[in-house]
Formats: C-alpha cells, sequence, structure tokens
C-alpha cells in the first residue's frame, strides 16, 4: 500500500511572492514541500491510518514544544476505521509518535 505526505504551501508561495522573495527560495520551498509517497506493509496500514487521522491532536508544553498525542478521540477513530487490534494498533501509534516527536522537537537553526 501506498501513502501520500506533504503539506499545501500555496498560501506560502504567495507571501512570498507578495514580499518578493527570490525566485530560488521559492523553487525550493516548492520542491521541499512536495507529497512524498511511502510504502506501508499491509499489515501496518490500519495503524498508520489511525495515526494520520489524529494530525490535529498533537499537544504543546508551556514552553511549546511537542510533548505527545491526545489520545482522547482514540476510541471514536478505532470505531470509525473499525479497528479490530486496538493494542497493537495503540503499541503502533506511540512507535510512529516518539518518532514524531524527535523530528517535531529537534533543535533548528
Amino acid at each position: 500500500m501506498w501513502a501520500r505526505g506533504g503539506v499545501d504551501t500555496n498560501e506560502a508561495h504567495k507571501d512570498l511572492e507578495a514580499f518578493g522573495a527570490p525566485k530560488e527560495l521559492i523553487e525550493k520551498l516548492a520542491e521541499e514541500s512536495k507529497p512524498k509517497e511511502f510504502e506501508v506493509w499491509p499489515e501496518n496500514w490500519k495503524a498508520v491510518e489511525v495515526f494520520m487521522r489524529l494530525h490535529t491532536q498533537w499537544k504543546y508544553g508551556a514552553m511549546g514544544g511537542v510533548i505527545g498525542l491526545d489520545y482522547s478521540s482514540l476510541p471514536f477513530i478505532f470505531e470509525m476505521l473499525e479497528v479490530d487490534n486496538k493494542k497493537e494498533t495503540f503499541q503502533s501509534i506511540q512507535i510512529m509518535e516518539n518518532a514524531a516527536l524527535e523530528v517535531l522537537n529537534e533543535k533548528r537553526d
């Protein structure tokens, strides 16, 4: 199975153009923000599907860092997506969450 991930940057492109940003910068943003395809093994698909539905559930700490996902919507998502093995799916979500936290909280130059 294949999935796509990316960010819609149309508004950012318009803003950069409006403020006279160099064409190279706008092109670089466009290239970096293209959706990327990645393969997901069939046995992991349900967990990825649930994780993607949680994209609005990130919790932030007082200092602005991301501290984790709010799991309160999981019962609804599990029901909506007809998740059979909730324990295994939850464990997989936590693995993806931990990997995402490393990226989301890495120091930016």
